[in-house]
């Protein structure tokens, strides 16, 4: 019995040794990842202050070098958290205006929001890669109309004299608490929907690509010709097209 007594013992204190080495570890693990957030916190405050005038010209330059129609904005600001680990230039009170190719006046997008998100050490290349646009609160018109021309085409095409510093590479399109119309008067469709949540994911700048769509949609009416259908209804849909 004393030597049970004894070799409990042993087991215990092992464990207690065992526990604290372990709670050691634990300490050090949360310390660093402690200090890595201030770190990012620290880079993220210095960045807004050296960069942030920078990159918003950089960005204006290439959005106007690259289209072909009118874009009104309010305010631009450069954020690091907002889609963190990402930056992103985040563009207030959107107006995209139909271009001058569709004959119609109007908007082809109004947006509370419109950010575009690159990697962080962009910042350190002086190169900056957009990778994701995420679009919120506004509206979006898709149109045809029965010239065959079309709102939605204002990039331009042969965009490879453009010098600038900054790049689109986007792979991610995100739309949120958007009202959303497409019309397209050569088919005589018309449909209007509230996008809940809109994902995108493609290579947007090859010419052929795998697209994967998430959907969240509240029908209002869907129309071909003189036949409404899916009116008042919800949409959720995952889509894989190749």
């Amino acid at each position: 019995m004393h030597l049970i007594y004894h070799h409990f013992c042993y087991i215990n204190r092992d464990y207690q040794l065992l526990k604290t080495e372990i709670n050691i570890k634990l300490k050090k693990i949360g310390t660093g990842i402690v200090i890595f957030l201030l770190a990012c916190f620290m880079l993220s405050v210095v960045g807004v202050f050296l960069f942030e005038d920078k990159i918003k010209a950089v960005a204006v330059e290439r959005i106007n070098a690259s289209v072909t129609t009118e874009i009104k904005i309010s305010a631009i600001e450069l954020s690091f958290f907002k889609h963190f680990p990402n930056a992103s230039i985040v563009f207030n009170d959107v107006d995209i205006v139909n271009p001058p190719s569709y004959t119609e006046k109007g908007s082809l997008l109004k947006a509370k929001k419109v950010a575009l998100t690159f990697n962080i050490f962009n910042l350190f290349t002086n190169n900056y890669s957009i990778k994701s646009v995420f679009v919120n609160s506004g509206e979006l018109n898709i149109l045809r109309n029965n010239d065959d021309e079309v709102n939605y085409i204002f990039w331009k095409k042969d965009d490879s004299h453009n010098e600038n510093n900054m790049s689109f590479d986007v792979d991610k399109l995100v739309f949120e608490e958007m009202k959303f119309r497409y019309l397209d008067e050569t088919v005589m469709f018309n449909g209007k929907a509230l996008i809940n949540t809109l994902r995108l994911k493609g290579k947007f700048n090859d010419e052929v690509f795998d697209l994967n769509a998430q959907i969240d949609f509240l029908v209002d009416n869907l129309k071909a010709e003189d036949y409404s259908f899916l009116k008042g209804k919800k949409l959720l849909a995952d889509l894989s097209l190749n």
